[in-house]
């Protein structure tokens, strides 16, 4: 049965994300049925509808029932994965690399339960304790995502220094150890997979998960999986979005500046960020803490992702400015320029201009 749009919850979309950070990511993300694509480098992540609302219920009470242990715990591990890259020698080993991954895949599944997908749940849930998780989601979020940056985004992240050195041991260039997966990592290491054979590059991919089942399709597959899943909307005619409204402060008008964000080059978009105009409304895919020096010289925050706990939405309430967060597809539609009003109370945004 193929797969469709339509049966899929939309989590985000970045652009920059290599098969292996992607790979990860599919591997760590709760208990869900997954769909995660790129198409000319740009990644859209989804997850199963009825996993959405079924089993996030269901893990509440298990994710968040001792969380303050869970994030002394993820502290401890980033920690640990760096002094475990430090103790490499010249050349990774299979076992090095299995320690690598172990510790990443544990960052990265504890990381996730501070997404909005998981922590939007508990406003509604029947935890006692929900309230002081609430706050304490809303204290460590950004900060934790600051020590997650070096681990897995930046520049001179670890994965790409784990990247960087396995391709140096096997004559290859960094990308197209970016563009394996973690399995075609482990068989290179092992011998079972000759690096000639190794994708130079992908920035074309479709990777589904069911159950404990991966699937992978590359280049041309990937596209025509793409196709298939992707429901028609076309965006030209749309003047109206709406999504989820942080403060009530009214409706305000304001300039689109929109922010396209490349993981490739992460430092290369942080700069570009800082030298942004000011008394905008900035238009992104999600926010990040490197962007909080433009958040506060900007008129509101607009984004296709998130939720009421996610960066943008404590970033918002922190500054006191206005924000909508899960606006399906802004930066596809809003494009810098743009005059737009913004109804604070509805999470209605309307291009004027």
């Amino acid at each position: 049965m193929n797969k469709k749009e339509q049966d899929y919850y939309f989590v985000y979309q970045t652009s920059g994300f290599s098969v292996l950070l992607t790979d990860v990511c599919v591997n760590t993300y709760g208990d869900f049925d997954t769909i995660a694509y790129a198409e000319d480098g740009l990644l859209k992540y989804y997850i199963s509808n009825q996993d959405f609302k079924v089993k996030n219920k269901k893990l509440i009470y298990s994710i968040y029932y001792n969380f303050e242990e869970t994030i002394s715990v993820l502290n401890e591990d980033i920690v640990s994965i760096t002094k475990l890259v430090d103790s490499f020698g010249k050349d990774v080993s299979l076992k090095d690399f299995d320690k690598f991954m172990s510790l990443l895949f544990r960052i990265s599944n504890t990381y996730s339960r501070l997404d909005h997908v998981y922590s939007d749940h508990l406003y509604t849930s029947e935890l006692e304790n929900k309230d002081s998780i609430i706050r304490l989601i809303q204290n460590n979020k950004n900060n934790i995502r600051e020590k997650i940056n070096p681990v897995f985004i930046d520049n001179n992240s670890l994965l790409n220094y784990i990247a960087k050195k396995v391709a140096k041991q096997f004559g290859l260039e960094r990308e197209a150890v970016l563009a394996c997966t973690v399995s075609e990592i482990r068989n290179l290491l092992k011998g079972e997979l000759e690096s000639g054979l190794i994708r130079t590059n992908s920035k074309n991919f479709f990777i589904t998960k069911t159950g404990s089942k991966i699937n992978y399709y590359f280049n041309a597959e990937a596209i025509q999986k793409k196709r298939e899943f992707e429901k028609s909307t076309s965006i030209e005619k749309i003047t109206n979005l709406t999504g989820q409204a942080i403060l009530k402060l009214g409706i305000l008008k304001g300039e689109i500046y929109k922010i396209e964000m490349n993981y490739e080059d992460f430092n290369a978009s942080i700069k570009k960020i800082n030298e942004a105009p000011s008394d905008k409304i900035i238009a992104v895919e999600s926010t990040l803490p490197e962007m909080i020096p433009l958040l506060t010289r900007s008129k509101a925050i607009v984004t296709d992702m998130g939720g009421l706990l996610s960066h943008a939405a404590i970033s918002a309430r922190e500054l006191g400015i206005p924000c909508i967060v899960g606006v399906e597809q802004a930066t596809k539609i809003l494009k810098t320029g743009d005059i737009v009003e913004i109804d604070t109370d509805s999470g209605m945004v309307k291009i004027i201009k």
